[in-house]
This record gives structure tokens, sequence and C-alpha cells, in this order.
């Protein structure tokens, strides 16, 4: 049977007009939604082969609407859309629910980490660029927050590999000039340039990772976010481990996140340490 293959697809599909209209299908997790219309709302989701995904679902503030309940920020779900060529948004035609992350009875703070895990996500993934790495590494994230992980290390581990898998992340295991080995004794970070350096590399000067926080690093390249957020981590090395992942996104994003600011602020007055849970 004659006919075109689709330029973008999660899975395998023939569009015999060529002036028909391209659906596509794929798990997915919505970010966020906003509104459009007095009942349509602009739903923004992540998907491993479709990377992010800005649809309209149309009529879901309908009290009859089919998928409403699917389509809530932090959600798992399988959506069905299309997508007229050349237009930015595509059109939700179906949204069936895997999994709810939205109504859990989450702490204040875990709620808040999860809205910037979702920012975080939405600003490194693209528009049709597959991001099955990032989409996992999210998935992850909150199914180890949902079996009441501790917060600060899943805080530290989805930064650390957001940045890795981004690209924004410099090999830390030896000295970026001598090639020395760094894992022992810890190093010093170089933002603008993106490099880590020992001791008398750096001339002690950028942002100092020390032995526990370099040991820590190692770990979450080698662990899960539910294995790695079991355990608390020494706060001085989560610290160091935050300022610089942190200093790295904004380098990298232009700007610092909203949501983390608000997190921050959360935390401080919670008075929440390396052994705060979520409350489910």
């Amino acid at each position: 049977m004659g006919g075109r293959h689709c330029a973008l697809q999660a899975f395998y599909i023939i569009v015999p007009d060529p002036k028909a209209m391209p659906i596509f299908e794929d798990e997915a997790i919505v970010l966020r939604q906003y509104p459009l219309a007095e009942s349509d709302v602009i739903v923004v989701c992540i998907a491993p082969e479709l990377g992010k995904i800005r649809a309209v679902a149309h009529g879901i503030k309908k009290t009859k609407s089919r998928f409403a309940g699917s389509l809530e920020p932090l959600n798992h779900i399988r959506i069905v859309f299309y997508n007229r060529e050349g237009r930015e948004l595509g059109t939700i035609q179906h949204a069936e629910l895997i999994h709810s992350y939205s109504n859990k009875f989450w702490s204040l703070d875990y709620l808040f980490a999860l809205t910037f895990f979702t920012e975080l996500a939405q600003a490194l993934v693209q528009e049709n660029q597959p991001s099955p790495a990032l989409f996992r590494l999210l998935l992850a994230a909150m199914r180890a927050g949902e079996k009441k992980a501790l917060l600060l290390p899943l805080l530290r581990y989805f930064e650390v590999w957001c940045l890795k898998l981004s690209g924004f992340l410099p090999a830390f295991a030896a000295c970026s000039v001598c090639g020395g080995n760094i894992r022992e004794e810890g190093f010093f970070a170089r933002i603008q340039e993106g490099t880590v350096l020992c001791a008398d590399c750096s001339s002690r000067k950028g942002i100092f990772i020390g032995a526990a926080a370099s040991s820590a690093l190692q770990r979450i390249m080698t662990r899960s976010p539910e294995d790695f957020a079991a355990s608390p981590l020494e706060a001085e090395a989560g610290r160091q481990i935050e300022r610089w992942t942190q200093e790295l996104l904004e380098q990298n994003l232009g700007s610092p996140l909203k949501s983390y600011g608000i997190l921050k602020e959360i935390i401080t007055l919670q008075g929440a340490g390396s052994n705060s849970k979520a409350k489910n």
C-alpha cells in the first residue's frame, strides 16, 4: 500500500493520504498546563521519543471532558495527538493515565522539589528532540519521591544527572590540566572554563568540592536515585555539590529557575535537612 512515513514518530505509522495530518503516540510526563481559551488548555509534556510536546486539549475544563484528569501536572500518561504542518501546537486526541504523582500527600518542600524537577526538564528538553534518558531520569526521581526518598540527596542526584545528560557536567575523575587523580582529595571547579582542577593546578581558586562531596558524586554516577537518596548526604558535601550544580545550571540556562528559589526558602523556613522525606 502506498504512503509516506511521518518525519517524527514514537512508533511506526503510515499516513496513506499525503494531505493527512500525522498522528503521534508516546508515553509522557505532564510538566505543566496553562489556559488558552474558556475551556481549552495548552499542555506541556516530555516524552522519550518526541522530546518536549506542546499541544492543546480542547474542552478540558468542561465537566464531561474525557481525559481532563489525565493531563494534570506530574502525571505519567499515554498521549495521542496530531500536529498540522507549520503549527507550533499539536492537538490532543486521547490521553490515558498510567500513574498519577499529582494526587499524593506531598510535604510542601517535596511538592516544590517536584515542581523544580519539571521546570528543569522543560528548560533542558527541546521540541521534536528524542530525550529518553532525561525522561527516564524524571520518572525515576518521581518514583523515588513516592517511595519516601530523602529530599536533599534526591535534589543533588537530579541536578547532577540533568547536567551530565545535557552535556554540561565536566568530567571530574581527573584534573583538567595535569591529569592527576582527584577522586580522593577533591577538586576546585571553574565554572567559566568548564574545568576541574587539583589543588596545585587551581592555586586553590574556584568552587571547592571536598573529598566527601567527590565521593558522593562518584556514588551518584553508579546508583539509582532511589538507592542514592536512601541515605543522608553529609551537610557540607551537599552544599558544595549544590553550589557547583546550581552555578552550572545558571550559566547554561541563562538564569536561575524560579521554582528553585522558592524551594530554597521553604527548606530554610522548615529547617529541612538531609533526613527530610516525602509525606505520602
